[in-house]
């Protein structure tokens, strides 16, 4: 997965409109493309996850909305058919990449904010870290 840095601090980006179109997205943080590279997903401090397609820059349906804080990290899951978020909240959510829809009920266990979410190469675990100064699988 490639990840994007508008301000030009981690890298250039292939697609130079793109960090334009990103910065209507309030206070956007981490930009993740999806694994067959055709959207770029963003968390913000509106609370909210958008997904966008990579191509033109359009954002792609509706904000994903359920975050009651801050989102601060995004990740696609491997075969692309999920997005987690992590943010000020403390929760951390899955959603249905295709639908926008919240899968199953929020993630709990950390205590402080969200500040990193991944999913393992094979899918099948999400990993987090957060404030609180732990890792959760």
């Amino acid at each position: 997965m490639t990840r994007y840095d508008c301000h030009g601090i981690l890298s250039i980006l292939p697609r130079p409109s793109f960090c334009d179109v990103v910065l209507t997205h309030k206070s956007y943080h981490e930009p993740y493309n999806s694994p067959d590279d055709k959207h770029i997903i963003s968390g913000s401090d509106d609370t909210t996850i958008r997904i966008w397609d990579a191509e033109t820059g359009a954002a792609v349906g509706k904000p994903l909305e359920g975050h009651s804080k801050d989102v601060n990290s995004v990740a696609y899951s491997p075969n692309g058919r999920h997005i987690t978020s992590g943010p000020d909240d403390t929760t951390i959510r899955i959603w249905d990449a295709k639908t926008g829809a919240a899968v199953g009920k929020p993630l709990e266990g950390h205590s402080k904010i969200v500040n990193s979410v991944a999913y393992s190469p094979d899918g099948r675990h999400i990993i987090s870290g957060s404030d609180d100064k732990t890792i959760r699988i």
